[in-house]
């Protein structure tokens, strides 16, 4: 670096994001997607409910990113629960389903 010149910090990340999905293929791919993204920070990864509510218990994550079914369940409980309980981190869910909605898709 030549002298007055001033080096740049690293951006931070905006967002933290936990992914949960029950298929590690789909786990590691997202989270690699999500790695190369600057303005995401991922937390964790978890494969079913247990272990991603002590992810969002621990961090607390702006956006949660997962599958609508998790292992045989439907998901929707599951949902609800953390809907409720993490009221400030943002859910997209994901799903490798075809779905029909009759209206708003609501929690």
């Amino acid at each position: 670096m030549k002298g007055g010149e001033k080096r740049e910090a690293p951006r931070q990340a905006l967002y933290s994001v936990l992914i949960v999905d029950d298929e590690e293929i789909i786990r590691h791919g997202i989270a690699s997607i999500i790695s190369d993204e600057p303005d995401f920070r991922l937390v964790g990864a978890a494969g079913d409910e247990a272990a991603a509510v002590k992810l969002l218990e621990s961090y607390q994550p702006d956006l949660l990113l997962r599958d609508l079914s998790l292992g045989h369940r439907d998901g929707m409980h599951f949902l609800k629960d953390i809907a409720g309980r993490f009221a400030d981190t943002r859910i997209i869910t994901l799903c490798d389903h075809q779905l029909a909605l009759t209206g708003p898709a609501r929690a």
